[in-house]
């Protein structure tokens, strides 16, 4: 009797000693890494400054230890009873521009209409931010009255809507369906055919505005409208996406049945076509495309088109959702990496994000479901949750009614992830991590 308790006992032994042996074996194997940052993070204030409001604004590239700083900025102002534009320069304290016209700049130089409607071309002088002329452009199209047909009496030209950080600047010449390329650095002046097959003649060429341009390769990318003439029966619309080099040749081309918008990475390696689904706002296929043409990735998701980011490493893009969520994909195979949902009316402002670090940088609005709230920059984990932030500063109040419509905002990052530039309400700040 006595052998067989011992034998009992040796066998419940060694049972308890294999469930153990297992459960930790299991507790190995199913253990997750933890982030990078799983504590509250510390940033103090490194400037702050009362700018006022403004539209237009140029800010710099973030570096890797400097996010971006505020170059220039238009705001209009009331001189002896008539509204003018004043472009000011933030580096020097002065105002660059007062006037009227036709007025479009970029981070190098600026573009007025020396003859705004005067026969027989239009005419426009491109000077840098000191003042001095670089240029005199005289577009390729005289002014015209249009065809015969109900906008007769409306004047058509070529006008630059688009301008990119080098002082380059874009025309559309709305019936020939042309492209007009100025860089006044390197003297060229090109024309880029836009409406080719299957493109039919008998569309003429709109202007969305969108556009891109990368410092780095010197890259311009535009996106353009095409609709049927007033006289077709058939009304149709296509979207025409260009990549132009700095010589004005044409790298690659794309075209797309529904609306469309476009945005660059920071490195210019990478374009992205935003593509909305008939009858959806803001929701559709996000296609990825290389510099040479070829497509990364696709995603079918929703975006904003203004406030979508890549990551400092081009490895992961962000996209806002309905101004509320936040989707972070993988860039390369497209999958959905983790999601942050605020509550309110259009919460979500500006987003950042930083993968070396494992952080998402929010701009936000609380409580977003009412006229009045205050907005702060909020600080995340990329694998954690809205719920949770690691740090939160108030940027004060603002009224949505007001403000939220006309005013811009603006967050970024240095690309290690230890800057912060802010602008909201007015106000501008710039925060440092303290270690």
């Amino acid at each position: 009797m006595k052998r067989k308790s011992t034998l009992i006992g040796t066998i419940y032994f060694l049972c308890l000693l294999l469930v153990s042996v297992q459960f930790v074996s299991a507790q190995k194997i199913d253990k997750k890494p933890k982030p990078v940052f799983n504590k509250k993070l510390t940033y103090s204030i490194a400037e702050e400054e009362k700018i006022g409001k403004f539209y237009d604004g140029a800010w710099s590239k973030p570096e890797q230890s400097k996010s971006s700083r505020l170059l220039h900025y238009k705001t209009e102002k009331m001189i002896s009873g008539k509204k003018k534009d004043v472009l000011f320069s933030k580096a020097s304290g002065k105002n660059i521009f007062t006037g009227s016209g036709w007025l479009t700049v970029n981070k190098q130089a600026y573009v007025k209409a020396k003859n705004f409607e005067g026969p027989p071309y239009q005419v426009y002088e491109i000077y840098d931010l000191n003042g001095k002329l670089l240029s005199t452009v005289e577009f390729n199209k005289p002014n015209t009255f249009g065809w015969d047909g109900p906008y007769k009496s409306v004047i058509w030209t070529v006008k630059p809507y688009y301008y990119f950080d080098d002082g380059q600047f874009g025309g559309v010449d709305f019936e020939e369906g042309m492209f007009h390329i100025v860089n006044p650095s390197k003297n060229i002046y090109k024309e880029i055919p836009v409406l080719i097959p299957p493109i039919p003649i008998k569309y003429r060429l709109g202007v969305s505005r969108k556009r891109a341009y990368n410092s780095q390769t010197k890259d311009m990318f535009v996106l353009l409208e095409a609709r049927s003439r007033w006289d077709v029966e058939d009304k149709k619309i296509a979207y025409v996406c260009l990549l132009i080099d700095e010589n004005g040749n044409v790298l690659w081309r794309r075209e797309k049945p529904t609306m469309t918008w476009s945005m660059m990475s920071p490195n210019g390696e990478y374009m992205v076509l935003f593509t909305e689904e008939r009858g959806k706002d803001f929701e559709g296929g996000v296609e990825i495309i290389r510099r040479d043409g070829s497509t990364v990735s696709t995603i079918n998701t929703c975006f904003s088109t203004s406030m979508d980011r890549f990551s400092e490493d081009m490895k992961l893009i962000g996209f806002r959702e309905k101004h509320k969520r936040i989707n972070i994909y993988d860039v390369q195979t497209g999958e959905l990496l983790n999601t942050f949902t605020f509550n309110g009316f259009r919460p979500v402002k500006e987003i950042a994000i930083n993968h070396q670090k494992n952080l998402l940088y929010v701009l936000r609005n609380y409580p977003a479901a009412f006229p009045e709230g205050n907005r702060y920059v909020n600080i995340y984990a990329l694998d954690g949750s809205a719920k949770i932030p690691l740090w939160e500063f108030d940027m004060g109040a603002f009224n949505r009614k007001k403000d939220d419509y006309i005013n811009p905002t603006h967050l970024s990052i240095s690309n290690d992830g230890e800057e912060i530039t802010a602008y909201s309400n007015g106000m501008l700040r710039r925060f440092r991590m303290v270690k």
